[in-house]
């Protein structure tokens, strides 16, 4: 009686189809990812770039023409004070500005205690639990950095110049965002050329423009960054790093509250 032929299976190799993204060679043998977006598996491996080549001037031109960007984004803003010099513009600014100046003189508690009567009059304000103080935080942190560096600076130029340089961290957290979500480099430099000159982030972050959105949309990009990377990796980490960065955020501007007016 005749043995049934059993058909040998077709090597994972030969169902390869040639550079197709939808397969990925590991330890050997070719795994199958049906999940792509935006033509790239959604599994790869940590840090893949669909561009990367074996040119030793690739990574100086990708960081350069990132630090040009980063330069752009911060030169862009600075009219205002070439023109007007190095003030605080608005009446929101300027309160965030006082608010600063005592948080830097004064220090964290007294800050969180302090009741202002040149606020809200003739009621005054409890400043520590009305605000949200992500913004002095941070540019009283500035402050605090530079002159423990010995560079002097007062706290006027600290808040003057605060959205322009986070505007510089929008581009670097726009291109970290973009990358991780499509593994090109070109995706991401093009999004962080155009996060640096869109005219509506552009009007909330001149140089002098002192206000919450300054810091806060820096913060959201870089939320969205950390959970795509948490959710793409599974590490705590970087999950820990997102919750933090949320905090943050949610700290620094009233937009991501339910109670804001």
């Amino acid at each position: 009686m005749a043995k049934p032929v059993t058909k040998a299976a077709p090597s994972v190799a030969a169902e390869a189809k040639g550079d197709d993204p939808a397969f990925a060679t590991i330890s050997g043998s070719v795994m199958d990812q049906s999940k792509v977006i935006f033509g790239v598996p959604v599994s790869s491996p940590p840090g893949y770039d669909i561009e990367d080549d074996s040119s030793t001037l690739a990574p100086v031109l990708k960081y350069g023409l990132l630090a040009a960007i980063c330069l752009m984004s911060f030169s862009i803003r600075l009219f205002s004070v070439v023109r007007y010099e190095s003030v605080i513009h608005e009446f929101d600014p300027y309160f965030n500005f006082r608010t600063t100046k005592y948080l830097a003189s004064e220090g964290f508690l007294e800050f969180l205690d302090w009741f202002d009567d040149r606020a809200w009059y003739p009621l005054g304000r409890i400043i520590g639990g009305t605000i949200y103080p992500g913004l002095m935080y941070t540019a009283a942190l500035v402050y605090w950095v530079l002159n423990w560096l010995n560079i002097s600076i007062n706290v006027r130029n600290t808040c003057v110049f605060l959205a322009p340089m986070f505007a510089a961290n929008t581009a670097i957290a726009s291109y970290m965002l973009t990358k991780e979500v499509t593994k090109r480099t070109s995706a991401g430099l093009l999004a962080a050329a155009f996060a640096g000159v869109v005219p509506s982030y552009i009007s909330r972050s001149v140089g002098g423009s002192y206000d919450n959105e300054g810091v806060a949309i820096f913060a959201l990009i870089f939320v969205f960054y950390l959970w795509i990377k948490a959710v793409n990796t599974g590490s705590m980490f970087w999950a820990a790093a997102c919750s933090l960065a949320y905090f943050y955020m949610v700290a620094a501007w009233a937009a991501t509250s339910s109670s804001s007016t």
